[in-house]
């Protein structure tokens, strides 16, 4: 009788453990036979409560989402470089060229839910699911490409009509943006079938025009300073115009070769500063864009403060320059 009393107590634990192990959801070990790959993509995460676990599925899905997209674009970047008779590799790195889609762990990946909870009995670990159906953010995807297309035919069309520099590079632009949602939208499994707005072919003579344009509209800069004390500060102004608008695909001429001209006249003004060792200005810039056919006249003032005039106007040429930049690029 004794006998039979121990080997009781010693199936009670085995017998509890096999009903665990027969109760835990295939899922949590990647058996999701009812969420079919063809149909949803899926992601399993754990942690020590249900919302460290729910966190942590979502970011394992993301995270396998952006490991799939650079899987592809590596391989595109591969595809690309074609090789010479001389067992060379030539051609372009779109790696270079294509932005990589970004699906970020840190934000909600479109159309993802939480379905499944699960805790080990034992270990007292939370299990949750994460699921996307392909089904239903297919439509959602669809309705943005078509939003995103009209725009960037819109933009096409405007720029065809009065080519420049914004326009064109506004159409670059939005033209990436579509492609990023396109491979988005394929990586999600959401395939759509939505015509490019803008050919390949296209695009390269788009900017085979902004190439051009560089040449045919260069602009010519004249900064000078109505205060003898700020003399150098228009000069510095003018070099950092001139940068600006060099990275945004704008030549500088001087004189007759000119397509525009921007004279800027610059103001230094002290203001009453409660601060000891402080001083205050007003830096204001009085400027006239001359452009093929209209001339656009602004002016633009900025406060700065520091422990010196030239403190205080480091404190306020990147805002001068941006403002100047984006008045041309607006115009021109």
């Amino acid at each position: 009788m004794r006998k039979l009393f121990i080997l009781t107590l010693l199936l009670v634990p085995s017998l509890s453990f096999a009903e665990d192990a027969a109760n835990r959801p295939g899922w949590v070990d990647g058996n999701t036979k009812q969420y079919p790959d063809a149909r949803y993509i899926t992601a399993v995460g754990n942690g020590s409560t249900r919302e460290a676990a729910t966190q942590n599925a979502k970011n394992s899905l993301a995270s396998s989402l952006q490991q799939k997209v650079q899987s592809e674009t590596n391989s595109q970047s591969k595809s690309d470089l074609k090789q010479d008779t001389n067992a060379g590799a030539s051609g372009e790195d779109s790696s270079s060229t294509q932005k990589t889609v970004q699906i970020s762990t840190n934000v909600e990946v479109r159309g993802l839910e939480v379905k499944e909870f699960w805790q080990d009995p034992v270990s007292k670990e939370q299990y949750a699911l994460a699921v996307v159906d392909k089904l239903k953010v297919r439509t959602s995807y669809m309705m943005d490409l078509n939003r995103k297309k009209d725009r960037v035919l819109a933009a096409y069309e405007s720029f065809k009509k009065n080519p420049n520099q914004k326009k064109g590079r506004e159409v670059l632009d939005l033209a990436q943006e579509y492609a990023d949602l396109e491979k988005e939208a394929a990586t999600m499994g959401a395939v759509a079938s939505v015509s490019d707005p803008v050919s390949s072919g296209d695009l390269e003579k788009l900017r085979a025009q902004l190439d051009e344009l560089k040449v045919k509209k260069p602009i010519a800069l004249l900064f000078t300073a109505e205060n003898d004390s700020a003399s150098q500060q228009a000069s510095d102004l003018q070099e950092m115009v001139a940068g600006c608008l060099a990275d945004k695909g704008y030549a500088i001429a001087t004189g007759k070769d000119s397509a525009a001209s921007l004279t800027a006249s610059l103001r230094v003004k002290e203001k009453h500063m409660k601060v000891s060792g402080f001083v205050s200005e007003d830096f204001s810039l009085k400027i006239s864009l001359k452009g093929p056919t209209h001339t656009d006249r602004k002016m633009i003032t900025r406060n700065g403060t520091g422990r010196d005039l030239d403190q205080a106007f480091d404190n306020s040429k990147q805002f001068l320059t941006d403002s100047v930049c984006s008045m041309i690029t607006d115009s021109i």
